[in-house]
Formats: C-alpha cells, structure tokens, sequence
C-alpha cells in the first residue's frame, strides 16, 4: 500500500508522553517485570492502553497499517488506533483502549470462535496487494526484525534483506542438523503476509455483535507462504490449526522440514549462524572477545550459560552469593539506567568496572536469581574437580528498582562460534563439558525436580511454550500428565504413538 500509511500517527502532547512515562516509572517492579502494558486517564482524552518494551516502534506502525485499512472496509476485524509511540528509555505504544473480553474468557462454542477467529486471518491474509513490495519481514517504517514461531524466541536474529537471504540462513540451520545435514529448501517467489501467534488471547470478541478485533501485532508481517502454513500446523496448537484448515490451508512438506531447522535454532547459542541481513557469512575475527553465551576456547571449555539446567545439589551449595556492597549495587543499576536512556534499547548484559574489583560481566532480566543460584552451584562443584570445565564465579544477584541483575565474573575469552577450530574439535570440547556436568547428579539433593535453585522456580526448557514450564511442576508424575494433555491437545494427536 500507500508507504504514508506506515507512518506512526503522533498525537500526544509532549506533557502527555511525559505523563505516561511517569506512570510507568511509578508501577513496582513486580508489575513492570509481569506485564508490559497499562491503563491510562489523561484529562480530554478517552482512556489509553499502552504497551510498553523494545519493539514496540514496529509493532505500532503494523498496527496503523492495518487500523487504516480496516477503516475503508466494513468487513474488516476491528483494529484499535493507534495514537502515538515513542521512547523514552523504553518504547510506549499508545492505543485506544476496546472494552471487550478477550475471546479465551467468552461463552462461545470452540467452532464460533474457530470461525470468528477465521474471517479475521481471512481478511488480514488478504491485504497482501497494498503491502509496498519494498517491504520483507515486518511491515513497519523502520527496518525491524521480524517475529515469527520459527525463529529461536520468537524473533529473527538480523532483517533479513529477502526471501533469498532467509532461504541461506534456513538452509545454514539444516546443515547442523544432525539427521538433515544435507537438506535443503527453495522458498517460492511468491511471499505472503503472516500472522504466527493465532491464540484466543490476541483477540477481543463482542458477544452481542459477533464482531472481532485483533489486539496483537508483532507476530505479523511479511514472508515466503510456507512461514504461514507453519504457523498454522507447526506450532503445536490445536486451535490455530483448525483455524488454518477453516480457511482452507492444509500442512506441507516445506513447513513440515521447517520444524527440524526450528528445532536446531532452538537449540543453538548464536541464532544469527554467523549470517547477515543478505545471508552471507560474517568473517570470524581472531581474538575478538565476546564472552555472552555457550563459551569454547580451544579444549578448554567455559559454560556459561546455566538459564535451562534442571535440577540441584546440596542446599548451601544453592545459596547465591551476595559480595557487593549496597553502593556497589546502586552503581549497577545507574549504569545499566543510563544505558537504556541514552541508547534506547533494553541491554541484557553489559560489562562494568567498579572500584578495587576486578571487571564484572552482569546479565539483566526477571530469572537471573535463579540462573545465579545454578551456576554457582556448579561453580563450586567445579573448584573442587581439576577435570571440571572453567564456570565464572558468581558474585551477586539482587532485586532493585524493578530489575534483576546477575554479577559474574568476566572471562576474557571468545566464543565457540567465533573460533577458527575444526567441527570435530569444537563438538569434543562442548561434549567433554556436557559430560562433567551430567555427572553431577549424585550431587543434587533428592528433593528437588526442576531448576536447581534456593527457590522454586518454573523450569526452562525447549519442550515448553516460549521454552518456560507454565508452573513449578512438583514430581515427574506430574509433569508426565501435563505432557499427556498436550498430546491430547495437539493438532495431529490421533498420528501421535509411543514408537
């Protein structure tokens, strides 16, 4: 369509943004870490809800893309305007506030809501003819990687330039495949508009009027079509397969062989595969430090990631450490404040030099008591153990001002993925780690099932939704019937078996 109709709209006085900024300084930290949105009166205007967090820039001028559309068609889904968005520190997306239940909540049979749900994609699938055809990936002002269930968390790790771009880098993410080394896909030419997070949840139902309003658009945008014939079979979700069907769309080979390179993404520590936007290779650099994720140098291996390990060790083993002093502390959380406010973006790690310490690599986000609770567990199991890999020691993990930081120990040191060893080197040194750390069971107390950690925690894992258990489960039986349910549950239940 008309590129004007990309343009995020900017209603709201400066006073205004100020306003909502405040309020949002204003919610705890319990609310800003278990929501990322909220409700607003200001004087002369109907009452807002905003969105708030990183990408919340795309995901409004998608919104108003298709708000504006929507209001030229009367069988149109209704779509909440768009007022503004903007940043500061975080991202604000402001929009009308629809008083609707969302269609999870409402006394509808499962075929209403398949069909209602159904006319909606049915509608927004087809607006595919007014997209620029500059546009690939998110259909938004400003480049903006795109949010779709294949990608690992959800999110594409660069914005891919085309369809043939994204076809290199799925084909890189076949060649790790342990049994599809040699697989390969060719997207057609063709692309569509997609939309991979169908929940009853993204929807608002009016009862009285059977009408339906889409509330969620950052899983929307702009592929090669089997991306959206894998988001209706591929994701695990019964409903939105039924959806696709409704619609006439049936599971195919493509976005079937999809789900194996997903799988690996999953999986995988850099979600990039050392590709840029184009899917070209991006050259290795001899010595360039980046110590972020599953570290390897050499045979000597560093692990550094702990966010998925389940399970635990003696309890005062589990106790985080807590070193810094409450000056030290506050130090952190102003940096990391000024960080977001002069850079605009949400940092998940940074580096920081404090007085007389050594440099201490923090990670920010809402698990990282837990995952401090893990490494340090394994940490001081290692001091002991001469064949153990090397695990950076933990020195805090605080709660402040709504965020959570976890102070480590800064290795200098590559990762794996950027050194110039063979394949077979790097798998021993990666397996030789894995192993220590398997071996560590006896070491667990017995009660614990789950995260290895002071505290109950839900368990990470790729099995789960968004790779997080939906609660603590309290024993393996159950665990074994939840994951008996979602096999009820699943779209292709009935070819499901045991072999």
């Amino acid at each position: 369509m008309l590129d004007s109709l990309l343009t995020i709209p900017n209603e709201l006085t400066q006073t205004e943004r100020e306003r909502i900024v405040e309020y949002f300084k204003n919610m705890s930290g319990y609310e800003r870490c278990h929501t990322n949105h909220f409700d607003i009166n200001l004087e002369g205007r109907p009452t807002f809800f905003v969105k708030y967090g990183l990408d919340v820039m795309a995901e409004a001028s998608t919104q108003s893309f298709f708000y504006a559309l929507a209001q030229k068609d009367e069988s149109a889904p209704q779509i909440p305007r768009v007022y503004d968005a903007f940043q500061d520190g975080y991202g604000f997306f402001v929009m009308e506030k629809i008083e609707l239940p969302i269609l999870s909540t409402c006394e509808i049979s499962e075929d209403d809501a398949i069909k209602s749900v159904a006319s909606a994609i049915k509608w927004l699938l087809a607006q595919l003819p007014s997209v620029p055809t500059s546009i690939f990936g998110r259909i938004s002002s400003e480049p903006s990687c795109v949010w779709h269930r294949f990608f690992k968390d959800h999110e594409a790790p660069v914005c891919f330039a085309h369809a043939n771009a994204l076809t290199k880098y799925v084909n890189k993410a076949f060649s790790r495949c342990y049994e599809e080394p040699k697989r390969t896909v060719s997207f057609p030419d063709e692309l569509a508009i997609y939309h991979s997070d169908i929940s009853k949840d993204n929807f608002l139902y009016d009862i009285k009027t059977g009408k339906i309003c889409i509330i969620d658009f950052q899983h929307i945008g702009v592929l090669p079509e089997p991306f959206q014939t894998y988001a209706f079979f591929n994701t695990g979700s019964r409903f939105t397969a039924a959806v696709g069907r409704h619609l006439g769309y049936r599971p195919s080979r493509i976005a079937n062989q999809l789900t194996r390179a997903a799988n690996m993404l999953q999986m995988t520590g850099n979600a990039s595969l050392n590709l840029d936007k184009f899917g070209e290779p991006i050259p290795k650099k001899n010595g360039e430090l980046s110590v972020i994720q599953n570290a390897v140098i050499k045979a000597r291996v560093i692990t550094i990631e702990f966010y998925a390990f389940a399970h635990t060790m003696l309890p005062t083993l589990l106790t985080v450490p807590d070193e810094l002093s409450q000056t030290e502390r506050e130090r952190i959380v102003e940096y990391y404040e000024n960080i977001v406010e002069k850079k605009n973006f949400y940092a998940k790690y940074f580096d920081i030099d404090l007085e007389g310490r050594p440099t201490f690599f923090v990670k920010h986000g809402l698990d990282g008591l837990v995952e401090a609770s893990t490494q340090s567990f394994f940490y001081n199991l290692a001091q002991k153990d001469e064949s153990a890999p090397r695990i950076p020691k933990v020195y805090d993990a605080f709660r402040q001002n709504g965020h959570c930081f976890f102070v480590m120990e800064k290795i200098e040191l590559p990762t794996l993925s950027t050194c110039e060893i063979s394949e077979d080197d790097a798998v021993k040194s990666v397996a030789s780690a894995i192993e220590w750390l398997f071996a560590q069971l006896p070491s667990v107390p017995t009660s614990i099932f789950g995260r290895i950690s002071s505290e109950p925690s839900c368990a990470r894992h790729e099995f789960f939704k968004d790779q997080e258990a939906p609660v603590c489960f309290a024993n393996s039986d159950a665990l074994t019937k939840y994951v008996n349910k979602v096999r009820i549950s699943h779209p292709f239940a009935d070819f499901m078996t045991d072999n």
